[in-house]
């Protein structure tokens, strides 16, 4: 979820996507992310050689703009680039450090476009032993640190 830059989304009433804003993504808390850590170091024994899918929530980016201008009164939409272009703004940004980055990163994007990146929330769960945080959870708990 904090790959969603809530202060720039805030001021410039824009969250910019090389992708589909309406196909769903999963995404999990860092908070959350760090419970499990912790529990798993805690007990690595329980966790040897297990992989876990950590997704809270499956939502669009276009979900998420709605949520955030519901919960924070300001007009906030999705400003979808081609992913070129957005690729170079990463370029300009100093983001991306070779080709291989750029590959990939360029490669995401169509797969993002094309199916989103979703997955199963219960996993996540079942090693909180509680519901993860949701979208509506981390805004109601974020937004106040950019609009007070």
């Amino acid at each position: 979820m904090q790959n969603v830059d809530l202060s720039s989304a805030l001021r410039t009433g824009k969250v910019q996507l090389g992708f589909s804003s309406t196909v769903p993504h999963g995404f999990v808390d860092l908070v959350d992310l760090t419970s499990i850590a912790m529990k798993i170091m805690n007990d690595p024994a329980a966790h040897n050689l297990a992989r876990y899918e950590f997704v809270s929530e499956n939502v669009s980016y276009d979900e998420i703009t709605r949520m955030i201008s519901d919960l924070s009164g300001r007009q906030v939409k999705c400003d979808v680039i081609p992913a070129k272009d957005f690729l170079s703004m990463m370029n300009a940004g100093g983001e991306i450090k070779n080709e291989f980055a750029e590959d990939a990163i360029l490669r995401m994007m169509v797969y993002y476009d094309r199916w989103g990146l979703i997955g199963n929330p219960n996993v996540l769960k079942w090693l909180l032993g509680r519901q993860p945080t949701t979208w509506e959870a981390y805004l109601r708990r974020e937004l106040p640190k950019f609009t007070s």
